[in-house]
């Protein structure tokens, strides 16, 4: 599989062990017969190959020649496993600032490292993948990086997918308006509000998911204890929006009614899409879908219709 890390390894590293001389280690790599992948780091292992301790070349270019790699190295060194994914690469790399990434197997014993180009091409690739899945592109077979070089019959494919659910997600939004026709007559001013609710919806259950699906794709999640931060975040957001909603609809147009209407729907609309933005994408990873494919125009035609009817059930309620 392409997306795990031992597809970006490679295995021309310097190693040595704790009781080297800096200039036993210089000599190693000045008179390499084959070029080195990667000479970011120095990686110190022990008799049975595990890995023990790292220097970094400018360490060790800066100390004098009779210091031990023990006194240089710094001990357990971050690593990650050759099965694991390779956006977690990416997350280690970014929150340690580490130019390379050591690779062990399952004892702890060195195969090699992630080095510098493959660690950013890992993430140009992954921000251009949901910067087009979320703009409608849905089959994994096209290269996202050679679109410019697929076939049509495979760009059709790709896009029309979400596409034709955004086509009869807003034929379903312009039935639930419908069936609400005689209370927008009732009230025209409702109707202004239409565009805030769909957009305030989309917006929070966007910023949702695109953090969610980031959380589970470079770190181990607590969907429990993320959920409860999320749905707490949504709360504030809700009472926040709703307020604002209630005080500026009151202060301009002077229409309690809408504004206690538009201010429950903002609350409720937030709190709802924030949910609708965790559930989905974690249905489809317990599926075993990619839950990227959720954050996008699936979720926001879902999170529409709901605010869209919230919106018109509380009018006519208080209406």
């Amino acid at each position: 599989m392409t997306h795990l890390v031992s597809h970006h390894l490679v295995t021309r590293i310097p190693t040595t062990t704790a009781d080297a001389s800096v200039a036993d280690v210089r000599h190693l790599i000045e008179h390499a017969k084959t070029p080195w992948d990667s000479v970011n780091y120095i990686y110190v292992l022990d008799d049975t190959q595990k890995l023990i301790g790292v220097v970094s070349i400018k360490e060790l270019l800066t100390a004098k020649n009779d210091a031990h790699m023990a006194a240089l190295m710094r001990r357990d060194p971050k690593s990650i496993h050759e099965h694991a994914h390779e956006e977690r690469v990416v997350a280690l790399a970014v929150a340690h600032s580490l130019k390379a990434i050591p690779v062990v197997d399952h004892d702890g014993r060195f195969l090699g490292v992630v080095p510098s180009d493959a660690i950013l091409s890992i993430l140009h690739k992954r921000h251009t993948e949901e910067f087009l899945r979320h703009g409608g592109f849905m089959q994994p077979h096209v290269h996202f990086l050679d679109v410019m070089k697929a076939r049509f019959g495979e760009l059709f494919r790709a896009r029309v997918g979400w596409l034709a659910v955004g086509l009869f997600g807003g034929m379903l939004a312009a039935w639930v308006t419908n069936m609400f026709e005689p209370l927008l007559s009732a009230e025209l001013l409702l109707a202004f509000f239409i565009p805030l609710v769909l957009y305030l919806s989309a917006a929070v259950g966007g910023q949702a998911g695109m953090l969610f699906i980031r959380s589970l794709a470079v770190e181990r999640v607590s969907l429990r204890r993320y959920f409860w931060r999320e749905l707490c975040f949504a709360l504030v957001l809700g009472i926040l929006f709703g307020i604002l909603g209630y005080v500026i609809v009151w202060g301009i147009w002077g229409s309690t009614i809408v504004a206690e209407i538009l201010g429950v729907t903002l609350f409720l609309g937030i709190l709802i899409s924030t949910i609708v933005a965790l559930v989905i994408p974690t249905l489809l990873l317990k599926l075993g879908r990619d839950p990227a494919v959720g954050s996008g125009p699936f979720a926001t035609i879902v999170q529409d219709v709901l605010s869209l009817t919230i919106y018109f059930f509380i009018a006519s309620l208080l209406i």
